[in-house]
């Protein structure tokens, strides 16, 4: 703790001590002279700095006028420009000196830090180069020595690299697991799957489905394949057939190898091509993130929103699990049913004998059936 309050202690001191440099008015400790040099473009604009002072511009090379020390119009090319900026010495954060050079076409910002005849600030995409004003080099003499050092751009590399390929670029890159989303064509009321075949949350396409059993709060459902976590992730997921709207999800635990298929259908009707309305565009938006609507479209999504809501059907999360022992001798299989959690934790019950899950409410959240396929074999 002592160690804590230390380290603290000198952060703090170090903010206070910035905080003193920003806004000490005039008082800047560090003046330098910059020269910024464009190619072929004859500018005129604007150089304005941010926490620091503009002392001097003078044209070097090339010809045009200066006005009031900060404008400046050019007249024949290449035009250099040298400025002289007193501003503050701050390496990071709040107060660090900024020029801005502001033209008609190209404007560009650096930092005065940033300013180095090293390592010139080099944009050919402007024709622009920036450095010290003792730097003598032309922007064809500093373009010239950046080429010799044989220096790329990310887009250079990129151009320069064989052609990407899928299979490539996902040797190179995080192995992401993420949510299974499972719905009917066109309808926003879709169920999430956890990326380890855990947990289904049903949701309004881009929001979580709130229920009066847990005060208006979403709520997950909760389930388990095998013994729980483990030292190792054996779960792997696909599609059916690669493209169709049915997960197929695997996970081996030892000796006991489970399969899910998850599929969402209507609660009484088959899919076909009368029963699939899907829902309004408009509405669907409306639950998505970052909706923007019009007057006229929220009055429209106002007006809609009751019918689209108490549909005759709701969608149905359907989903199997099958447990295969793989050894040679017998073997316990595990699988907890489906159970609410959420963070107003709801009143619930579960009938095991007609596997019927049910809110206080009286309204059935999960029903659960099972078929005991347990055989031996022996030969």
């Amino acid at each position: 703790m002592r160690i804590t309050l230390l380290i603290w202690s000198a952060l703090l001191l170090i903010l206070v001590g910035s905080s003193s440099v920003s806004g000490a008015g005039q008082d800047y400790r560090m003046s330098k002279q910059v020269s910024i040099e464009w190619l072929d473009s004859c500018p005129r604009g604007q150089i304005r700095v941010s926490d620091g002072v503009l002392a001097e511009t003078r044209i070097a090379t090339g010809k045009g006028n200066v006005e009031a020390k900060d404008r400046f119009n050019c007249s024949q090319t290449p035009f250099r420009l040298d400025i002289l900026v007193k501003g503050s010495d701050i390496s990071y954060g709040k107060g660090s000196t900024i020029i801005t050079v502001g033209t008609e076409k190209n404007s560009f910002s650096f930092f005065l830090r940033d300013a180095s005849s090293n390592y010139p600030i080099y944009m050919p995409a402007y024709g622009v180069t920036v450095t010290e004003a003792n730097d003598k080099r032309s922007y064809h003499e500093i373009a010239e020595a950046i080429r010799l050092r044989g220096l790329q751009s990310n887009l250079q590399r990129i151009q320069s690299e064989p052609e990407e390929s899928f299979e490539v670029a996902a040797q190179n890159t995080r192995s992401l697991s993420c949510q299974t989303w499972l719905g009917l064509s066109r309808d926003m009321r879709i169920f999430a799957l956890g990326e380890r075949l855990e947990w289904i949350q049903p949701r309004f396409h881009g929001h979580e489905v709130p229920l009066p059993e847990t005060n208006n709060r979403p709520c997950r459902y909760d389930f388990l394949m095998g013994r729980g976590w483990g030292a190792m992730d054996q779960i792997s997921r696909w599609l059916e057939e690669g493209v169709l709207p049915i997960l197929r999800g695997r996970l081996v635990d030892e000796d006991i190898t489970y399969d899910l298929t998850a599929f969402v259908a209507l609660e009484t009707s088959p899919l076909s091509n009368h029963t699939l309305r899907g829902t309004h565009f408009l509405v669907a938006d409306g639950f998505g993130i970052g909706h923007m609507f019009t007057k006229e479209q929220q009055a429209l999504y106002d007006s809609l929103l009751p019918a689209e809501m108490n549909q005759s059907e709701e969608t149905v999360f359907c989903g199997r699990i099958t447990a295969l022992n793989t050894s040679s001798v017998p073997r316990y299989a595990f699988f907890k049913d489906v159970t609410p959690s959420s963070a107003a934790e709801p009143e619930w019950s579960f009938d095991g004998a007609h596997g019927l899950g049910q809110y206080q409410s009286g309204r059935a959240y999960a029903a659960v059936t099972r078929r005991d396929r347990s055989r031996v074999e022996t030969g």
